[in-house]
């Protein structure tokens, strides 16, 4: 499912669906797949911090532990802290995990080889938040990559 909400709605509204209700009644594990590889510059957004925000407390209210990712090259607690996330670093209900440091699995497809980390597989609910991009003829990041498949590793 793709879901979009405006600034001004609530966030609940995203996860007003039977199937994602019955994962939240369930207390499922989420992760929370982020755009954040490296810091926010001009035509190269990454995921919100003022939205991400506001899923991570949605979930914290309701007593989840939750796990953010995204493929940093190590540099992910970082990156929240530089973009004033610091608090989700030290919250002993938040999980912050590299996907770039974590084990994968490999998927032949047509010859290519694809790399897809293993963490994936541990949860229940994942959830991304990717950003739209400024950039020509493009709408949106690759983070969609969590449910299509990822991009080759090099």
């Amino acid at each position: 499912m793709i879901a979009t909400i405006s600034k001004d709605e609530k966030i609940n509204i995203l996860f007003n669906t039977p199937w994602i209700k019955s994962v939240i009644e369930k207390k499922c594990k989420v992760i929370i797949k982020i755009n954040l590889a490296g810091l926010p510059e001009k035509n190269h957004p990454r995921t919100d911090s003022q939205l991400l925000e506001n899923v991570i407390h949605f979930f914290l209210d309701m007593g989840f532990m939750i796990t953010i990712c995204e493929s940093a090259d190590g540099y992910l607690s970082m990156n929240l802290c530089s973009i004033g996330l610091d608090w989700m670093t030290q919250s002993k209900f938040i999980q912050i995990i590299d996907l770039d440091e974590q084990e994968y699995f490999n998927v032949d497809t047509n010859g290519q080889k694809i790399s897809i980390p293993n963490y994936l597989k541990t949860n229940d609910l994942k959830i991304s938040i990717p950003c739209t991009s400024k950039r020509e003829n493009m709408l949106f990041t690759n983070n969609i990559k969590n449910f299509f498949g990822a991009t080759p590793r090099v």
